[in-house]
């Protein structure tokens, strides 16, 4: 059953009956106006589906229910649908029955009833997060099955513990609750067993600083949890990046003479789990290292190219090949070896149907390589594709891909009014992620479109960004935005903006 709408079969398997003994019954109510079909005799000439005529009619029966028996009739329904559901149907009907057995959690005495609910629970929180309904994850599935756990969780029952603590931090921070994130990150760290498991949750954490523009912790984050796996990272001596970059791109080279770019996609699949671990921190780092420090991302994304050459492709290789593209063409000016490695994260990526990654390369494909050997608007289909894509999986490079797309119409002289209408639906999704970094992007953006409109008659910088009455100006010198104004602004925009101020 769910909401006002239900099914035979369900109200045969609640009632202990057979269809045909319940369908006279339902027939009955159908015929007094209290429900209605929903669909038609079937070859057994039965109804299957209904639903209540109206809500309160459905309230009006549940009313019939003592108060002091609601929770027992729950955990009975539960229970029988649970009993009667196939392995192949439970994925289907998971929220109907974790819903019914979470009411009446609290009557299970049964420790081992109690953990299986808590699995289920964690099955249904997947689903939900899936779905982006990361409120519905994390309070109705994740922190519920928490709640379930026995005291000695931890030590019994580690493996479901862990994976609903991570889950429920990264809901968490998907649902903007960053200081409850963090407290939960900090504990579960006190209680994983494994370098692997504890990069799983600094990886969270490193999403949810990067989405937060805390771009210096996170790359000192990123490189505190590589050497937990003997990999080293420099992230301020200028020296030792320089040394570290020049042993990087020897063994690129030395790689390349073995390897032809194209073959790389029939590459072995990489299976050392340490290394998987790291290349996921690497890839996380990529985006703060943009801010931070240029030499700095060009050695990330040099290294995750040297292990996936050394062991294999993983998932997130596709990001390394794609991020090194862009700087093979942007530092050492070999555009043709920086768009093939940008068609090979492509093909990788689809290779392995990692959706998580879709919004990433799409982003450095669109955004930053296609221009080289096609017309900037070409990439405009690849930058939309990733912003939504980012917004399905909960991606902060829905961000970057967000910011391209938008400068990117600007420069290639699409209609002002869409740009404009298209860019403000992107801040407001921005402002709800708290991003911002990025809402003083397309700030500037917007402000930039405005002006060019003629709709505003101050030629000053301050409203170009200003559209409410929020101080922005303390706002972004409190958060350090000021020194980041010249990777917010690229530089045709910033020329553009001069020509303007002065007219």
């Amino acid at each position: 059953m769910c909401g006002g709408s239900f099914d035979l079969q369900t109200i045969a398997i609640v009632c202990e009956q057979e269809a045909a003994a319940i369908f006279p019954d339902l027939v009955t109510a159908m015929q007094s106006g209290l429900l209605l079909p929903t669909s038609e005799l079937d070859e057994n000439l039965l109804i299957q589906n209904y639903k209540f005529l109206h809500d309160r009619v459905q309230q009006a029966a549940y009313a019939l229910i003592e108060d002091d028996r609601k929770k027992a009739v729950h955990l009975q329904i539960g229970r029988l649908l649970l009993g009667n559901v196939s392995q192949q149907e439970l994925p289907e009907r998971i929220f109907e029955i974790v819903d019914h057995l979470n009411i009446a959690w609290e009557l299970i005495s049964d420790e081992s009833e109690r953990v299986e609910l808590a699995r289920l629970n964690l099955e249904a929180g997947r689903k939900a997060k899936a779905s982006t309904a990361y409120a519905a994850a994390l309070e109705q599935y994740f922190t519920r099955g928490i709640e379930m756990l026995p005291a000695t969780a931890w030590q019994v029952h580690y493996d479901l513990t862990f994976t609903l603590y991570r889950e429920r931090s990264e809901c968490e921070y998907l649902c903007a609750n960053f200081e409850r994130a963090e407290e939960l990150f900090d504990y579960i760290l006190t209680q994983v067993k494994s370098n692997v498991e504890q990069a799983e949750i600094q990886n969270i954490r490193l999403i949810l600083y990067d989405n937060t523009g805390k771009f210096l912790k996170a790359v000192r984050l990123g490189s505190e949890s590589l050497a937990a796996f003997g990999l080293t990272l420099p992230t301020s001596n200028k020296d030792e990046i320089f040394a570290a970059l020049d042993s990087e791109l020897e063994l690129y080279r030395q790689n390349l003479t073995n390897v032809n770019i194209d073959e790389l996609i029939n590459a072995p699949e990489m299976t050392n789990q340490d290394i998987k671990a790291c290349m996921q921190l690497l890839m996380n780092i990529t985006g703060p290292a943009y801010f931070v420090d240029q030499d700095l991302l060009a050695l990330i994304s040099l290294k995750m190219v040297n292990l996936s050459l050394q062991y294999g492709n993983s998932d997130v290789s596709a990001h390394g090949y794609a991020f090194w593209g862009f700087l093979a063409g942007a530092r050492l000016v070999d555009y043709e070896v920086g768009y093939q490695f940008g068609r090979l994260s492509m093909q990788l990526n689809e290779k392995f149907h990692n959706v998580k990654l879709l919004s990433k390369i799409l982003n450095m494909f669109g955004g930053l390589i296609n221009p080289w050997r096609g017309h900037m608007r070409k990439g405009i289909p690849f930058l939309r594709q990733g912003y939504l894509a980012g917004m399905d999986t909960g991606d902060v490079y829905l961000c970057y891909s967000s910011s391209h797309l938008i400068l990117q119409r600007i420069l290639v002289g699409e209609n002002l009014g869409s740009i404009l209408d298209e860019s403000s639906r992107h801040l407001e999704y921005l402002k709800q992620m708290k991003n911002q970094v990025f809402v003083a992007m397309l700030q500037i953006y917007n402000g930039f479109i405005v002006k060019l409109q003629g709709l505003t008659a101050n030629h000053l910088l301050v409203h170009y960004v200003s559209f409410d009455n929020s101080d922005w100006g303390e706002s972004w010198e409190a958060q350090g935005f000021y020194a980041l104004v010249p990777y917010l602004i690229p530089s045709k925009l910033q020329f553009y903006l001069s020509i303007i101020s002065q007219n």
